[in-house]
């Protein structure tokens, strides 16, 4: 064969092989059986899971197998409802007779509509499930319900207005063998709680019974922010070394639980009017290998990718990612002010609070309430009440920063006493004059854009740290925010924000309690700031000597592992051998640091 003609036809068959590749990959297919005419059973499958649902007389899933490790997560005498429906009504939970079926296929998914409705005239719901599936082991889900109550056919049992109970029962059917203690990780009112849920449990639950006590949590708890977006419910298999994790997106139920039965099995009631839609479920079921981590990395993951990292990115915002311990203050306190010369003592201050603590990286420095509101003047105005005005106020923060200190002046949005339009431009301006470094943002969960922009005309190096936890977008403009418990939480507790945005620096602070120690721990095992709060608006709360040991250990710890703790390669929880024993890991190339703790 010709030299030319051979090179050119292994040219044509690469190409062949690339085509070939590219346009198939994994093996992604949808398929109804019989037909998509007349269907009784549909086929989700590629080359990690597959799912078999069948459609008889109510949706079920027969089969749902992982099949990198050939393990079937569902009983055959058990099939897993494809979605709860439970009703007073009897008809509602018999009558969907009529499935249409259509599939589309795209390169990157294959995805199948079952559209399900009732042959009797009185029930006038549809439901609608589309499931997705691509090259990854896992489902995309949309399911969501609609009432269409036609007046003289829906009407003869029930009015337009019914009472429904959708629910989402999928994780509360998995049932592997060998199945084994699960760990599971659900989402609470006010956390996530991670605690192991015994086999037979599981083999007795049946959620739709009043009687039924759930399982005492167990003793982890996992914060992370006070909305959405919420972490996945995750059950783990330790035995087998897999997992399932359901990813809600939207939902009209709502998605924090008091126990691990309404976890696995979410469900509300709700009242559906005439042409309502209800939105049963939008989101991710997922199987992986390994441990609950593997769906902590893929939320992780998902919040980083569509993350704006802009002011992390800032020049300058690294010397305060390195400011761990925080002073926050009225300013006429008189460890830091002298009634009799009406001077300030920034000098005197920050000494001793480097013999006691080991010295402060942030000063918040308070000035307004409780004075606020005494006369018509407002918390700008005050700054000129300060020993020396703006000039004073400009060498007191001058001083701290020679001394290593940076300082944070407070904005109290709430304070419009003189009812001025331009609040922003005045705190921007007082900040630029003064050089102060940030904002304490007072009341606020997040800075905004056009108070970030007035800053950044005087100062564009400067933080905010907000009094409350921000939301995901409001983490894309501040930089710092307070842990603000009304009380101290009891350990061991992981605050996840630090580890999915690790450049973001929470400071961990209570006013009230006066044992500390169970927050300090906090700072240390999670490796966040600390704040120092001694005096609450005039009422003294002095820490003891045993609490300022420990602050001061903690803040050389920090100092002293500074590369390793400002990392972005972190984990919470690491597996130990001992269920007493609970360890976060902060890693750099040259070095693996660790902080444990025990019950």
């Amino acid at each position: 064969m010709d030299n030319k003609l051979y090179l050119f036809c292994l040219v044509c068959l690469g190409i062949l092989i690339g085509i070939h590749t590219l346009s198939f990959g994994a093996d992604v297919r949808i398929k109804a059986i019989p037909n998509e005419s007349t269907p009784r059973t549909i086929i989700l499958e590629n080359d990690s899971l597959s799912m078999k649902i069948s459609l008889d007389w109510k949706l079920s899933v027969k089969s749902l197998k992982f099949k990198k490790k050939n393990i079937e997560l569902i009983q055959s005498d058990t099939p897993m409802p494809l979605i709860g429906i439970e009703n007073q009504w009897t008809l509602f939970n018999v009558g969907f007779g009529i499935r249409n079926v259509s599939i589309q296929r795209t390169k990157e998914f294959s995805t199948v509509l079952i559209h399900a409705y009732s042959n009797y005239l009185e029930n006038p719901f549809h439901i609608f499930v589309q499931l997705s599936i691509g090259e990854n082991p896992e489902i995309k889900a949309k399911i969501w319900l609609v009432n269409r109550f036609k007046k003289g056919f829906s009407d003869i049992y029930r009015g337009g207005k019914t009472t429904v109970v959708p629910g989402i029962p999928w994780l509360a059917f998995l049932s592997p063998d060998p199945g084994g203690v699960r760990k599971v990780l659900y989402p609470t009112e006010e956390s996530y709680l991670l605690t192991s849920v015994s086999e037979k449990l599981m083999e007795n639950y049946h959620p739709v019974h009043e009687w039924e006590r759930p399982p005492e949590p167990g003793p982890v708890k996992l914060y992370f922010l006070w909305g959405n977006p919420i972490l996945p419910t995750t059950v783990e298999f330790p035995k087998l070394n897999i997992g399932v994790f359901l990813y809600r997106e939207k939902s009209d139920i709502p998605w924090h639980f008091d126990s691990i039965g309404k976890a696995l099995w979410p469900s509300h009631t709700m009242r559906v009017a005439e042409g309502d839609t209800i939105h049963i479920f939008e989101g991710v079921l997922s199987i992986f290998e390994g441990d609950w981590h593997k769906s902590y990395n893929w939320f992780k993951n998902r919040i980083r990718s569509n993350f704006d990292f802009t002011y992390y990115k800032r020049p300058g915002y690294m010397k305060f990612r390195k400011d761990f311990l925080a002073y926050f203050s009225f300013i006429y306190n008189h460890m830091i002010y002298d009634p009799y010369k009406n001077r300030f003592m920034p000098k005197r201050f920050l000494q001793k609070a480097k013999r006691e603590f080991g010295g402060i990286d942030q000063y918040w420095f308070w000035h307004s309430y409780p004075r606020a509101g005494v006369d018509p003047r407002d918390q700008f105005d005050l700054y000129e009440d300060l020993p020396g005005g703006m000039k004073g106020l400009k060498e007191f923060i001058s001083t701290c920063h020679s001394m290593g200190t940076h300082v944070f002046l407070a904005y109290n949005p709430w304070d419009k006493i003189r009812k001025r339009k331009d609040m922003y431009k005045k705190q921007a301006e007082i900040l630029g004059a003064v050089g102060a470094d940030g904002l304490h943002l007072d009341t606020m969960s997040k800075a905004d854009l056009p108070l970030r922009t007035e800053i950044d005309k005087y100062n564009p190096e400067a933080q905010f740290v907000t009094e409350g936890r921000p939301s995901i977008e409001g983490l894309q403009f501040t930089t710092e925010s307070f842990d603000h418990p009304i009380h101290c939480r009891p350990m061991p507790v992981v605050d996840l924000l630090r580890f999915i945005i690790p450049e973001h620096q929470v400071f961990k602070i209570v006013r009230w309690d006066r044992n500390r120690r169970p927050l300090i721990y906090n700072a240390l095992f999670n490796a966040t700031g600390y704040a120092v709060w001694e005096d609450v608006f005039g009422e003294m709360n002095l820490p003891p000597w045993d609490e300022k040991i420990l602050i001061t250990r903690y803040n050389r710890i920090m100092h002293d592992f500074v590369r390793a703790v400002t990392s972005n390669n972190v984990m919470p929880l690491i597996p130990t051998l001992r269920k007493d024993l609970f360890v976060n890991g902060f890693f750099t190339d040259e070095l693996y640091f660790y902080t444990l703790y025990q019950t």
